[in-house]
């Protein structure tokens, strides 16, 4: 059994860098950290993040140190990578020129699977309801559904988020994008298809923040759509909407991923859901936007049970 301090010997002694460098990764500097193409999954730009003792990609979400790295690219366990680390002084030629053939295979067999998954989702995605922009009736008729003020679905709906259309034979409100959207009934009732469930997310759709841009605003973070839309209505009725920019999840099991990089240098405000996913998914966003070197992260816990909207309204009926 190897021990903790045989573990730190070997952490020490292979920061992440040179144990990506030895399996033919070829990271860039900047600053104090280092960037490279993810090895876990297919991209373009990079967004796998080195530094002194762990790494992190903001693509897929993968998180480790030195040995977890070694481990997940050589494809063996955390025993078998504190072995291999530990003699890595005794390594040949021939054994590091397979460990580069393996990690060829895996970007291969990566490229390969997300292409696929990426047709897959793209072809999900025709089958999308043809979306509208709203009337004066649409929007108040969300306000009234979520007893928020007008200025919520109408600020939602100029900022190109807060869509319209006949989703599963019913009206729906849509909170989305191009290539991520969850849609509501009008009528306030839950979805019946499977477990009844009030958020329906369109099939095909990507799991990325929407409205997050590149901008020096601030950030307000929230869970869900009806959450975006209360806090809209928030900063309008502060006189303060154009101050900000609200970002909604679209669930807690969503990522910021490789958008996570936007908010670099800038202030951030996370509204976690009162209950257990909610707060889970808060503290993952929170560390998302610290290691992409936020200003500030602050996660603002609401009572138990509650979201933002439920906040809102009972502080309108005080």
């Amino acid at each position: 059994m190897i021990t903790q301090d045989e573990i730190d010997r070997i952490k020490a002694e292979n920061p992440p860098v040179a144990v990506a460098i030895r399996h033919g990764i070829e990271p860039k500097k900047q600053g104090a950290k280092w960037l490279a193409l993810c090895p876990f999954h297919n991209e373009r730009t990079p967004s796998f993040t080195i530094e002194a003792k762990h790494a992190h990609c903001y693509g897929c979400g993968w998180h480790g140190d030195s040995i977890k790295l070694e481990a997940g690219l050589s494809d063996i366990d955390f025993q078998a990578a504190c072995e291999r680390l530990g003699a890595q002084q005794s390594e040949t030629p021939e054994s590091a020129e397979k460990r580069q053939q393996r990690l060829l295979e895996r970007r291969k067999a990566m490229e390969e699977r997300e292409e696929e998954e990426r047709q897959q989702k793209a072809k999900e995605r025709k089958r999308w309801p043809k979306l509208h922009k709203g009337n004066t009736v649409h929007l108040d008729h969300v306000a009234k559904l979520r007893r928020i003020g007008y200025a919520g679905p109408w600020l939602a709906q100029e900022l190109g988020h807060l869509h319209f259309a006949i989703w599963r034979g019913e009206d729906a409100w849509i909170i989305g994008d191009g290539t991520a959207a969850a849609a509501r009934r009008l009528d306030g009732k839950l979805w019946e298809h499977g477990t009844p469930h009030k958020s329906d997310t369109l099939p095909g759709s990507e799991k990325h923040p929407i409205g997050l841009t590149a901008s020096s605003l601030p950030v307000i973070l929230v869970e869900g759509e009806a959450d975006y839309l209360a806090t809209l209505v928030r900063l309008w009725e502060q006189g303060i909407h154009e101050s900000w920019q609200v970002v909604c999840m679209l669930g807690a099991s969503a990522r910021l991923g490789r958008h996570a990089k936007r908010l670099q240098g800038r202030d951030v405000v996370i509204y976690a859901h009162g209950e257990e996913a909610g707060q889970a998914a808060a503290q993952r966003w929170k560390e998302e936007a610290t290691f992409a070197d936020a200003k500030s992260v602050t996660v603002c816990e609401l009572p138990m049970g509650q979201d933002v909207n439920d906040f809102t309204r009972e502080e309108a009926d005080a």
